[in-house]
């Protein structure tokens, strides 16, 4: 048995043949099948094309270990693909992780309050992402946080300095910027 999966183009590159996966079918609870993807399309599938124009996908197919469990084509089926392993590595929920100008941050427990902390990632799945510096093992962080600790994160800004390179392309370099919180400052105050 064969099962058809498509693939968006921004995960084609982790794909390779005979990568094993791990497959649940509807109408089968509690029970999972092991499988190899044994075809990755070379050419995106524009058979949805006329639902999302940008839309990319790549049919690849997952060929499933013999087994005595009755299965019927056409079924739906859940597959996981897996592209890297990581073990003894830290790890947190990937919603933990707040984005903001290309960096990542996580928000600490502080005792009296969350303070942002920047971190370095590393493997990411759908619900777990490594950490790879920036957090020590019983470090505790938030899972949720609000408007108010984002803003706490300071603004990075491309600067020009006429006549000033900066030690970087087009005479631009980073400067932050971070707002103040507290009654009656509302405004921003700039540091090189």
């Amino acid at each position: 048995m064969v099962v058809d999966v498509r693939i968006h183009e921004a995960k084609t590159n982790k794909l390779s043949l005979g990568q094993r996966a791990v497959i649940e079918v509807e109408g089968i609870p509690d029970t999972q099948f092991g499988g190899e993807v044994t075809k990755i399309a070379v050419i995106a599938d524009t058979q949805n094309r006329w639902l999302n124009p940008d839309l990319k996908e790549y049919e690849t197919e997952i060929t499933l270990d013999p087994t005595d469990i009755p299965l019927k084509p056409g079924a739906t089926a859940h597959v996981e693909i897996l592209v890297e392993r990581a073990e003894n590595v830290l790890s947190i929920p990937i919603q933990s992780i707040y984005s903001k100008g290309g960096r990542k941050y996580v928000f600490r427990d502080a005792g009296q309050g969350a303070k942002y902390q920047e971190v370095q990632i590393g493997t990411a799945s759908t619900e777990w992402v490594e950490v790879v510096s920036g957090l020590a093992e019983n470090d505790r962080i938030l899972m949720a946080f609000s408007d108010e600790n984002t803003r706490e994160i300071p603004d990075f800004e491309l600067v020009a300095i006429p006549g000033k390179p900066g030690g970087s392309p087009n005479g631009l370099r980073k400067m932050s910027t971070k707002r103040r919180s507290g009654a009656g400052r509302g405004g921003r105050h700039r540091r090189p």
